[in-house]
């Protein structure tokens, strides 16, 4: 199968709430007024460490949409999905972006290092609550 390369994010990072296994930045987040069938969900430009299911045409509240599955390459848990074509133009503006579902990730502070991983002791773990994303202390 080959070694998995993984790639380390510093500052609040979304991570999977399964292994925590870094996803996304915060700075590339874009918005956090989207919904799925899991509840709420977050829309990034730009995503890590995951792997992508084949592309499958989706009906969706918006429209048809292409998308791809999206899961933590760790663990292999769902945690949204990529956009990959919109038959909308209005909603061309998803393409090549990805959802992350919130009850699939958690919000993580990780100190600024020299890009080794940090310690475990060094998260801080954000909660559960939908409202809000602020760490809790560990």
């Amino acid at each position: 199968m080959g070694r998995l390369f993984i790639e380390y994010l510093e500052g609040r990072v979304y991570c999977c709430a399964g292994c925590h296994q870094h996803i996304a930045p915060h700075s590339k987040l874009i918005s956090r007024q989207f919904h799925s069938k899991a509840g709420r969900a977050y829309l990034f430009g730009d995503v890590v460490n995951v792997a992508l299911g084949p592309e499958e045409e989706r009906l969706m509240t918006t429209g048809a949409h292409v998308v791809r599955d999206v899961t933590c390459s760790r663990c292999l848990k769902a945690l949204g999905w990529r956009y990959e074509r919109a038959h909308e133009p209005s909603q061309r503006y998803k393409e090549g972006k990805t959802i992350l579902e919130r009850v699939n990730v958690v919000v993580v502070h990780t100190a600024a290092s020299d890009g080794a991983r940090p310690p475990r002791s060094g998260y801080a773990i954000g909660g559960d609550d939908d409202s809000s994303d602020d760490e809790c202390p560990v």
